[in-house]
């Protein structure tokens, strides 16, 4: 046990140094020491070890790996590799120098909606990081036993073998099945990932790279304008750069401009009864106090916090609001007058007993992560976004249709909607061929084309980019 927790010690160091030199800030060295106490305290160790030797074993064999879910809450998961969500308040650190700033002003942001700022001390760019996320939501508060839990995509291709390394690495470490079921260490495969291994290999682009502040990029979920179309009634905007983004109509509506925005409205449709009576409509046109607004369990906790609840009492507080039980619950009152004597205001205190459920931050920004470099490839790469897009997911038949032009993809996504529209059961087999019909009207409005002289649509497709207009299909 000793030799694990020095293994973990000596990772989560490097990267400390690595990303702030030699002097740690105390934002940040607090938090690592309140996380890894609990880590050790209760033998999480080995399955952060475990985890982050899946992630590292697959990224070097040039496989995307993406952890999702509460996990992205750590920030240890964050140091030695779980995850590429950094936890902590928005900041500002320079790479070169290694001076970190906390934007004190902007605690409800992303690090992403930071302005653009120069370090003082070398005068280099900042990068900007942070998603504010309590490490809580992850390991419960310091006296729960809560347990951890670990949810990691791997591409299709590459989902058998990170299934048998899982397997391989808890005989290594000594992991009973009882341990194994207990930490819920869960893998399974991911559609947009191997997208992501065909665009990487088409552009030679990592998806991590790209900025999460780009305003083209974030226009997208609003309007197709930047993609060259407009007002089209069968494509909707993040119809095609996105799989199955569930809350587009708020986007279309609210026209949101900074990527936690976007977090923050894909969070949404989870607030429950909170909705249709909360901020949102004045929050995001500029009105209202967007730290009061409740859309995760982390708002609430973080809120609090912020109120001088203790920490423990602020933890219990948010998990039952967040389980939607707070109304009837025999501790409601008790928890009223805390909040009451910390100077929460009734009008915050009032909508609590309205939500019926509230998710964790933590998911969104992991989808809106995908969705967002999806999009980006959409706007800046559009053939190796439709080649990467074509390439994992058409089948023969549609593929016989999407070569004909942009009449036949017109006609077969219509009638498709149609049948939706009128009631008929939509089955995984029509929402997949919704799917590639809408990419692939989408190509033909931009002005692209399909060649497909050399396919017989006998066989599984083949596409690659035929030139600077084309794709081609064998």
């Amino acid at each position: 046990m000793e030799n694990y927790a020095s293994e973990l010690n000596c990772m989560i160091t490097e990267k400390l140094h690595l990303i702030y030199g030699e002097t740690v800030p105390a934002f940040v060295s607090q938090r690592v020491k309140a996380e890894q106490s609990i880590i050790l305290q209760r033998g999480y160790d080995k399955v952060y070890l475990i985890a982050q030797e899946l992630v590292r074993s697959s990224l070097e064999q040039g496989q995307p790996v993406t952890a999702r879910g509460r996990i992205c809450c750590s920030l240890i998961a964050f140091l030695i590799g779980i995850t590429e969500v950094d936890p902590l308040p928005p900041h500002y650190v320079c790479p070169h120098c290694k001076h970190a700033e906390l934007e004190i002003d902007n605690l409800w942001k992303c690090g992403a909606d930071l302005p653009d700022r120069l370090c003082p001390i070398c005068g280099g760019q900042y990068r900007k990081s942070g998603f504010h996320m309590p490490f809580e939501i992850f390991l419960a508060a310091p006296e729960d036993e809560g347990l951890p839990e670990i949810e990691l995509d791997f591409t299709k291709e590459y989902l058998d073998r990170a299934i048998a390394h899982k397997d391989a690495l808890f005989s290594k470490y000594g992991c009973s099945d009882a341990e194994g079921a207990l930490w819920r260490l869960e893998v399974s495969d991911n559609g947009c990932l191997s997208i992501f291994h065909t665009l990487q290999t088409l552009t030679g682009v990592n998806p991590q790279t790209i900025p999460l502040d780009d305003p083209d990029t974030i226009s997208l979920f609003s309007s197709t304008e930047k993609l060259g179309y407009r007002d089209e009634p069968l494509l909707r905007p993040t119809d095609t750069g996105v799989i199955g983004f569930w809350s587009c109509c708020k986007y279309e509506e609210l026209r949101p401009k900074q990527f936690g925005n976007l977090v923050r409205l894909f969070g949404s449709p989870c607030a429950g009864k909170l909705w249709p009576g909360n901020t949102w409509r004045s929050v995001l046109g500029g009105g209202a106090n967007y730290g009061e607004s409740v859309v995760f369990r982390d708002d609430i906790l973080l809120y609090l916090r912020r109120h001088g609840v203790e920490q423990e009492t602020a933890y219990r507080i948010t998990e039952v609001i967040g389980e939607g039980q707070l109304e009837g619950h025999d501790m409601a009152q008790r928890w009223v007058n805390v909040m009451r004597s910390h100077g929460v205001p009734d009008r915050y205190i009032r909508p609590l007993f309205k939500i019926d459920y509230l998710s964790y931050k933590a998911q969104a920004v992991t989808s809106v992560m995908i969705d967002y470099r999806l999009m980006w490839f959409d706007l800046y790469y559009p053939l190796a976004f439709y080649c990467a897009c074509f390439s994992n997911s058409t089948s023969a038949a549609e593929a016989t249709v999407i070569c004909r032009g942009i009449d036949a993809v017109k006609t077969g996504l219509q009638t498709l909607m149609d049948d939706w529209e009128q009631g008929w059961e939509w089955s995984e087999e029509k929402a997949g061929w919704v799917g590639t019909l809408k990419v692939a009207y989408e190509l033909y409005l931009r002005g692209f084309g399909i060649m497909s002289d050399e396919f017989s649509g006998e066989r599984t497709p083949q596409f690659l980019i035929a030139d600077a207009k084309n794709l081609k299909i064998f």
